[in-house]
């Protein structure tokens, strides 16, 4: 579940500014607001994320806000319009923002006396989603074009629909509740591959 919400998340973060600009042709003000909504959801739906947990538990939160994001990226893929793009990539944000901490307390769950461990193991899924979300947007951006290519985001994201049952409906507490916890600061490896790709590289006198 971690690394699905992370290849969504590295695909909204690398491709959502290029998508905007190349393909939808907005302006240069209105392109880097999709990476922005999706930004300002994240931490809305972090913020805000226990406390719909404790109310109505971590299992319905867990299902609703990723069938928010599944809607919001189809949103992206099927209508070609920059205020469409805009408003569904706030929508993916809402659910990879919950996604990630209410997996991350799941998880400490299981070895509440091990979480250190937990944590580092599961970090390890932050860079295969990252990876995969990226570069698989850019290949498919050659082929079907960068709009259709973030339903497959979408699509790795269903399965968190089917699985959220087992996330329980308890808020977690003690160690399991700090792993969430722990979740809340987690970054992905965020520079986006397209910029990197662009990165100049060390000069004679840098590497001498």
């Amino acid at each position: 579940m971690v690394a699905v919400a992370f290849v969504a998340d590295s695909a909204v973060s690398s491709w959502s500014t290029v998508y905007l600009a190349d393909d939808l042709d907005a302006a240069a003000t209105v392109a880097p607001l999709g990476y922005a909504a999706y930004q300002a959801a994240v931490l809305v739906s972090r913020l805000v994320g226990d406390a719909l947990v404790r109310r109505v538990g971590r299992a319905k939160v867990v299902g609703v806000t990723v069938l928010v994001a599944v809607a919001g990226l189809g949103l992206v893929a099927l209508v070609p319009s920059p205020v469409a793009a805009v408003v569904g990539f706030a929508l993916a944000g809402v659910g990879v923002g919950a996604l990630v901490p209410q997996a991350f307390s799941v998880a400490g769950e299981l070895a509440p006396d091990r979480l250190d461990e937990v944590i580092a193991r599961i970090n390890l899924f932050n860079y295969v989603g990252a990876l995969l979300g990226a570069v698989a947007l850019g290949l498919l951006s050659e082929g079907p074009g960068l709009g259709l290519a973030f339903l497959v985001p979408a699509l790795l994201l269903l399965p968190a629909v089917a699985v959220s049952p087992r996330f329980g409906g308890r808020p977690a507490t003690g160690a399991a509740g700090a792993a969430g916890a722990a979740a809340e600061s987690v970054a992905p490896p965020t520079t986006p591959i397209s910029a990197a790709a662009e990165a100049p590289g060390p000069t004679e006198r840098d590497r001498g």
